[in-house]
């Protein structure tokens, strides 16, 4: 996916769009908050590969839960092999594409969190292979590791710049697997590979004549930070796809910057378009009215949510133990983010 061919596409697009729908797809927060939406040359890929606004060391630390994106700071030998793979092959893209290595250092770490919910309940309903709709997913990380399992995903983003890396990073790992619909707007969404990715156009149409069906809905750290038509759309949207699975599940760690939604009215909307709450310790679960989850599945997630771990090896290591901060692998921010959150023995260039 070039930059060229998303803008020329949406371009097209915008021209049948009126008030409502072009309120309800933009990126309004993110540019109230001064985060860079688009980017005009590759080399700005940079700025999607990790997100540092939020991360400390403790992310590196283990025994930690961080209730934003359900994640425990211990990870088994299976979560550090797909955490490796995928860190490398960042490399990799920004190789290409940038002309220098870049590693990613947080924003994997955050993603595990909801890959292992999905993981559990798979695992614990018995079933090897689940169907996955992503709103949003920011980097891109959760339906990477998901991919790797073997699970279908499909992905819709609004922002540019992180459709573009979203993209790249399918593309790279999933190649013979994935379809890119933005510029080839013809493309069957009935008859779509394994993973895919649909820009916000395609996207706003599906209410339509809606041919995707999903065991899961990911809607992370982004219902606070829409406008509250894409929410409403999002949560109708979602119910469409999630209806005939008999697992039906809508989850989020978190809402996100409560920018343009409080809380009160995104759990209020939640609740307005069919959904009851079943799992809110750590993790958030909706099913749709007249659903339910295994038991099985509620008590384990509302107990602790279980590492990756199929090899059953007991040892587990912290964050610190694999991520490196080596000098040149990581885009200048972090430098400065560093510098102003004080970090401890943090110089801004750590060998590891």
């Amino acid at each position: 996916m070039s930059i060229d061919r998303y803008d020329v596409a949406e371009n097209t697009a915008l021209s049948r769009v009126g008030y409502a729908q072009n309120a309800a797809f933009r990126t309004k927060t993110f540019e109230d908050y001064g985060f860079p939406t688009r980017m005009t040359e590759l080399g700005q890929l940079v700025r999607y590969i990790d997100f540092f606004v939020g991360a400390g060391l403790n992310h590196l630390q283990p025994g930690n839960f961080f209730r934003g994106s359900s994640v425990e700071s211990n990870y088994s030998e299976d979560e550090i092999g797909i955490l490796t793979r995928l860190s490398e092959g960042v490399r990799e893209i920004t190789e290409k594409s940038c002309g220098k290595r870049y590693g990613v250092h947080f924003n994997h770490l955050s993603a595990i969190g909801l890959f292992r919910v999905v993981q559990a309940i798979a695992s614990l309903s018995g079933k090897d292979r689940l169907s996955i709709f992503e709103v949003g997913p920011g980097c891109g990380y959760t339906g990477t590791l998901l991919g790797f399992q073997g699970h279908g995903y499909i992905a819709y983003d609004v922002t540019q710049g992180y459709y573009i890396w979203q993209s790249l990073l399918y593309e790279h790992f999933f190649s013979g697997e994935f379809t890119e619909v933005a510029g080839n707007e013809g493309t069957d969404l009935g008859a779509l590979t394994r993973i895919a990715h649909l820009p916000w156009w395609s996207f706003m149409e599906l209410y339509k004549d809606n041919p995707i069906s999903a065991d899961v809905v990911i809607s992370n750290a982004n219902l606070g930070e829409m406008h509250v038509s894409s929410l409403r759309y999002v949560l109708r949207v979602a119910r469409q796809m999630l209806i005939d699975s008999d697992i039906g599940v809508l989850i989020f760690a978190s809402v996100g910057a409560c920018h343009l939604n409080s809380a009160e009215t995104i759990m209020d909307e939640i609740g307005r378009a069919g959904y009851k709450s079943v799992m809110s310790n750590n993790v958030f679960v909706f099913t749709l009215e007249g659903k339910d989850l295994p038991a099985a599945v509620v008590d384990t997630l509302e107990t602790q949510i279980p590492l990756f771990n199929p090899s059953g090896t007991e040892k587990t290591v912290d964050a610190g133990e694999f991520v490196k901060f080596r000098k040149g692998e990581y885009p200048e921010e972090l430098d400065f983010y560093a510098f102003l959150s004080d970090w401890p023995g943090f110089d801004g260039r750590p060998e590891g």
